[in-house]
């Protein structure tokens, strides 16, 4: 069943499908993003809480909730990293530069999301998104551009990539 088609039944019915189908691929996706578990369930939390509350005049709740549960972890993400200069700069956390070595440590982590972070946010954004099943309109939506735009981001992302592949190949 598609998280965007209706369900027979009351609004309530219908919206704990969306929520089953949609809450842990919005998680998932987070993840894939770079987000850490637990900010991405509480980002897809309130991504969820705010598509509920609008659930009844939602079109496409699923783009929806996805371009709420992105704003949330970017904005949860950057609050954290104010936070760790705030404690860096008291004294109450040693500087991420007092580490030893400056190598990219990647073990343990799948190459897709090591490449896709190679992208810029828009094309790395568009492409997971892609990847993930979302159509251009979708994808549109979510990020709150144009199609012509996603399929830019999509355009260029693809070179990048095929770049990449070949350096790495090469």
């Amino acid at each position: 069943m598609d998280a965007n088609s209706e369900v027979g039944g009351n609004a309530s019915e219908s919206f704990d499908v969306f929520f089953r189908e949609c809450f842990p691929r919005i998680v998932s996706f987070l993840v894939s993003e770079g987000y850490a578990l637990e900010d991405s369930r509480d980002a897809a939390e309130t991504a969820m809480t705010q598509t509920y509350s609008r659930w009844e005049g939602l079109s496409t709740p699923k783009a929806y909730a996805f371009k709420i549960a992105i704003r949330e972890a970017g904005k949860n993400y950057f609050r954290g990293r104010e936070d760790i200069a705030r404690a860096v700069k008291g004294g109450w956390l040693r500087s991420p530069k007092d580490t030893e070595g400056d190598t990219l440590n990647i073990e343990g982590e799948s190459w897709i999301k090591f490449i896709l972070s190679q992208l810029p946010e828009g094309q790395r954004i568009a492409m997971a998104l892609h990847v993930d099943g979302f159509t251009v309109s979708e994808i549109a939506q979510t990020m709150g551009v144009r199609k012509s735009t996603v399929r830019s981001h999509l355009r260029h992302a693809r070179a990048t990539l095929k770049r990449l592949l070949q350096e790495k190949e090469g």
